[in-house]
């Protein structure tokens, strides 16, 4: 994710997950079907930019740079979903969102 604020990101997970879903279509990867799979797509989601936020931070503390943190941060729980490429770009985009604050 390169685009857009993952703290409002989140906030809309949060709206949705109040919402009574039958399906889910993301922007990529298959159709979610069934309220128990929506809503187990968007707590993975949730806990996949609370998890990247939280290392990214961290390794920020240490005083480390962008590319030291891409390097560093744990993503094999993630290496099933695909889109390498877009994990990278979420580090970045957390790396930007922390560097703000």
């Amino acid at each position: 994710m390169t685009d857009g604020d993952t703290a409002n990101w989140q906030k809309i997970l949060a709206t949705l997950r109040t919402w009574e879903v039958e399906a889910l279509v993301p922007g990529h990867g298959p159709v979610v079907r069934g309220r128990e799979n929506v809503h187990k797509a968007i707590d993975a989601l949730d806990a996949y930019f609370n998890d990247l936020r939280g290392q990214v931070r961290a390794l920020m503390r240490q005083g480390k740079k962008l590319d030291e943190i891409q390097k560093a941060v744990n993503v094999a729980k993630y290496a099933s979903w695909g889109r390498k490429n877009a994990l990278a770009g979420t580090i970045k985009k957390l790396y930007e969102e922390q560097s703000a604050n």
